[in-house]
């Protein structure tokens, strides 16, 4: 059983650049990294270890999933979440704001959890910081929550 959020708000007038490239990236990355059949090898070496970390692996995790539900859950809430607050916040503004979001999930990975050499991957970190912003700025943008109970046939 999951619930999604779905996005009643009025779309964008402009196209958000800087979400629908996220969206391409992470979903290029993992189909490619699978294709290829090294998505846990490099999963592995890029996600961020917080026992041992770099600044490399400070934004790669970042563009790295565990599977097909990983990224596609991540990439459908940036879609709900992203092409307004990008619209109100500028491009260059939204993505800083984004990464920024990333660094700090990282960030409190490895503070609650230094010792792990478990990878951490995805870009949920980011995602939640930027849901937690559209809630600020649009407080009464209008949602429905879909329960989904598994899949019937």
């Amino acid at each position: 059983m999951f619930v999604l959020p779905v996005n009643r708000d009025d779309p964008p007038a402009r196209t958000p650049v800087v979400t629908c490239s996220l969206i391409v990236v992470n979903a290029l990355v993992w189909l490619g990294l699978t294709a290829a059949g090294l998505n846990h090898d490099v999963v592995n070496v890029y996600g961020l270890h917080p026992a041992h970390w770099t600044v490399l692996t400070l934004f790669t995790h970042m563009f790295l999933h565990g599977g097909f539900w990983h990224v596609a859950g991540n990439m459908f809430f940036l879609w709900m979440f992203a092409p307004k607050l990008e619209e109100r916040l500028g491009s260059v503004l939204f993505l800083s704001a984004y990464l920024a979001c990333g660094l700090g999930a990282a960030g409190l990975e490895t503070l609650f959890s230094p010792g792990s050499m478990i990878p951490m991957v995805g870009a949920s970190g980011a995602i939640s910081g930027v849901a937690g912003m559209y809630f600020v700025l649009f407080p009464r943008s209008p949602f429905e929550l879909q329960l989904y109970l598994g899949w019937c046939g």
